[in-house]
């Protein structure tokens, strides 16, 4: 299970008719191979998830994952850029954060924007809101349109030239990250983007159980 609500497991049925459910992501199970000490690990996995078959996406997929113990987004940005360098031909890698990347292109503040205001940002845009957007919490249409305004409008605009890191993301979609120290309201999670389409995803981990399986529930929840 990811704290995350649009990532959709596909269920299946084993012989006794019990429902499973085929990995989305290799991410909890390698974490315990790290809680159990295993230092820094990665592998190739095979992902599956519904719902998200397009020109860019498909139902079963390839992975890579991988886990550096202590280290900070910084190092992970000079990593990736020496990973991009070598697989892309590129130089260098921009890091921006959410609140300036959604200023730039849409004039709104993800941050501090509530629901009411996000909705409103969707719509100047012309998106498609899905029916009974009006019956779900404030935070579940929050995060729908947050993901369909950076799907829609922000990351087909980011990584044009060399590859841009999205950091700083509001605390409403840290799943697993930790919180900043410095400001509460922003995760240390991050994502990366070339030519408009997303590439690496990650965070620096919230190592509390008690966090994460409240976030775990939270999401369950929506």
């Amino acid at each position: 299970v990811l704290p995350e609500a649009h990532s959709e497991p596909i269920t299946v049925s084993v012989d006794n008719g019990q429902a499973r459910f085929l990995q989305a992501s290799p991410e909890a199970l390698m974490k315990r191979l790290l809680a159990a000490g295993a230092g820094s690990i990665y592998q190739f996995s095979r992902c599956f998830r519904a719902g998200e078959r397009s020109p860019r996406h498909d139902t079963e997929f390839v992975m890579l994952e991988w886990y550096q113990p202590e280290v900070t987004l910084t190092e992970t940005a000079t990593l990736l850029e020496q990973l991009f360098a070598e697989s892309l031909g590129t130089t260098g890698l921009e890091r921006t954060s959410c609140t300036a990347a959604f200023e730039q292109f849409l004039g709104v503040d993800p941050v501090t924007t509530e629901a009411d205001g996000m909705t409103a940002a969707v719509t100047q845009r012309g998106l498609q809101l899905p029916e009974g957007l009006a019956d779900l919490s404030d935070s579940a249409r929050w995060s729908l349109c947050f993901n369909l305004l950076l799907a829609e409008v922000v990351a087909p605009q980011l990584g044009h030239g060399r590859p841009t890191m999205l950091e700083s993301w509001p605390a409403a979609e840290a799943a697993f990250a930790r919180l900043d120290q410095h400001d509460p309201r922003l995760a240390r999670r991050f994502e990366v983007f070339f030519k408009g389409v997303e590439l690496v995803n990650g965070w620096e981990e919230e190592p509390s159980a008690a966090v994460l399986r409240d976030r775990i529930e939270a999401t369950t929840a929506i």
